[in-house]
């Protein structure tokens, strides 16, 4: 009944947006920690070079974890993300004794730092399954744990545990209790860790709003010449071969065989098809219609920009449907018309895309539309 109870109680709590910055030195393990947390399968890991960005959701919390690169300069590049933390995850390799000295004083320097004293932190003493690992408790004496915490004012905890050996298994995972942890120290005094997160970045949440739309509005932006270039590339190929297909129906000048073989096709076309001469349409003059609209359709597409291509590339659809329909009224074998079905599936395919773009421009549109009656309606207000 308990844990009914705190299951409906952490349904009710709002989703809290926690930023986790893990730092350590290098080769201490950080990567294999963050994968740990991250429930990621174990994979081939190499150096992190600057930071790199998880993001994680855990019970009511949306993490987004910073794994910063070790080296000799980290705590310098690392200095820039510290404002962003709500939590510091400090990594240490509890095997490696005979750098315990560097660690202490990297430690030393981290709490010290006017955007990360009081800030919760959370060690993990990694590499526990070597047999030369310090316990945790040897670490808290090594590293004067105790004295840096308290004269920081910040909540501590240290969590012993193996990534490697997390990684390996789905339960139980010592890197993600520790996380509970830390999120669950957060949590306590989350207002005023937001507020000093606000403060040490100097961005406002109206701010972060603002730059978020203008990632979106980029990525938009990029997907927008993207599909461009496949619409116009698309375009210039399709042109390209219906314009040479047309000619060959024209005239013999590119290739003779060709000309004949689309000559003796339009003659079995318009046999199969009595009621064309019913309204005065010989072989001669089908093979001549269908060759000019695809020449003309094929230079529109290639040349002439805006809304004409959609309107040659729906004729030119209507043609490749119409000589499909010719192939089966005379039973031709696949292989004859397999080039028209692939390029009206081509077609096809190029007009949704071109669709689609404008639709979504038409959308932006009508959106910057409203916006601007929104603003002005304000304006009168006031």
């Amino acid at each position: 009944m308990r844990n009914c109870c705190n299951w409906a109680f952490k349904l009710q709590q709002p989703i809290r947006n926690v930023t986790v910055l893990v730092v350590g030195l290098d080769k201490a393990g950080k990567t294999l920690c963050t994968r740990g947390m991250l429930r990621a399968p174990l994979g081939k890991v190499s150096s992190t070079h600057g930071c790199v960005r998880y993001e994680l959701r855990l019970e009511n919390f949306l993490v987004n974890l910073l794994d910063t690169g070790g080296g000799p300069n980290f705590g310098v590049r690392s200095r820039e993300y510290y404002g962003e933390a709500h939590g510091v995850i400090f990594v240490v390799d509890s095997s490696d004794r005979q750098r315990m000295k560097e660690v202490k004083a990297h430690l030393t320097d981290l709490l010290k730092h006017p955007r990360l004293a009081g800030k919760p932190l959370l060690v993990l003493a990694n590499k526990q399954d070597r047999m030369n690992a310090l316990l945790g408790s040897e670490l808290v004496e090594v590293l004067s744990l105790e004295k840096l915490v308290n004269q920081s004012r910040s909540l501590c905890h240290i969590e012993p545990c193996s990534a490697l050996m997390d990684l390996q298994r789905w339960s139980d995972r010592k890197t993600l209790r520790g996380l509970r942890w830390l999120l669950q120290a957060v949590s306590l005094d989350y207002l005023n860790l937001n507020a000093r997160v606000v403060r040490d970045i100097g961005k406002s949440p109206g701010l972060q709003e603002k730059e978020r739309k203008a990632k979106s509005e980029k990525c938009q932006r990029k997907n927008k010449v993207e599909r461009t270039i496949t619409i116009v590339a698309l375009s210039f190929a399709l042109g390209l071969f219906f314009v040479f297909m047309g000619t060959i129906k024209l005239t013999p000048r590119l290739s003779k065989d060709a000309y004949s073989e689309m000559k003796r096709a339009y003659k079995s076309y318009a046999k199969a098809l009595p009621g064309l001469k019913k309204l005065g349409i010989t072989s001669v003059l089908l093979r001549k219609i269908i060759g000019t609209v695809e020449v003309a359709c094929g230079v529109v597409l290639t040349l002439v920009p805006g809304k004409p291509k959609d309107v040659a590339n729906f004729l030119l659809l209507l043609v490749m449907l119409a000589v499909l329909f010719f192939h089966q009224l005379v039973g031709d074998p696949l292989k004859r018309y397999a080039h028209a079905l692939v390029f009206g599936i081509l077609l096809t395919c190029r007009l949704l895309i071109a669709r689609q773009s404008d639709e979504r421009l038409e959308r932006e549109e009508q959106r910057e539309e409203q916006v601007n009656a929104q603003e002005k309606n304000k304006i009168k207000v006031s």
